[in-house]
């Protein structure tokens, strides 16, 4: 009784599985925008980043020009950085606050920015030029941002970057 009923459940599992992939591929091949662009913000917001990427990735080229590229550019820097990937996330973060200089969420890009070089910095014991990018991007922070709410962070962890510096040249 117990191996059927695990069997069951095995089995309803995949079946679920199996049932989302496909309704994600169908999203990703259908050629309606706005469609697939709430189904890429339903996504991230359930925390299923991967799946937003990828559409958010087709997004970005389309809705070039849009009302939406903004907010789809943001969503794809966002997913980059909640799926770990801080090279990439803070290579777009940059890009972002370039492209969209006056909007209110280029002042957070290039937070998030400075941060991923922050979160990519190694232990001590290595190569520390991570460390130093987000020294560098951090400051760069405080100079466009003098009077931001981020600034006392930013100096919080240019100093804790600046501690693990001092450790490697012992």
């Amino acid at each position: 009784m117990k191996n059927r009923l695990s069997v069951y459940f095995l089995l309803m599992a995949l079946l679920l599985t199996l049932g989302s992939c496909s309704k994600f591929n169908r999203i990703r091949k259908s050629g309606d925008m706005n469609m697939k662009y709430d189904a890429a913000v339903k996504y991230f917001e359930n925390k299923k980043y991967f799946n937003a990427l990828q559409l958010f990735e087709e997004l970005i080229v389309v809705l070039k020009g849009t009302d939406k590229a903004e907010s789809s550019y943001h969503y794809y820097c966002l997913s980059y950085f909640y799926t770990g990937d801080y090279t990439s996330a803070a290579y777009h973060f940059n890009n972002f606050a370039q492209t969209f200089p006056m909007s209110a969420k280029a002042e957070d890009a290039l937070f998030y920015n400075a941060y991923c070089y922050y979160l990519d910095s190694p232990p001590s014991s290595l190569d520390q030029q991570s460390s130093l990018d987000a020294i560098r991007q951090f400051q760069l922070f405080i100079n466009k941002y003098p009077t931001s709410q981020r600034v006392a962070e930013c100096n919080k962890y240019i100093d804790e970057l600046r501690s693990k510096l001092e450790v490697k040249l012992r």
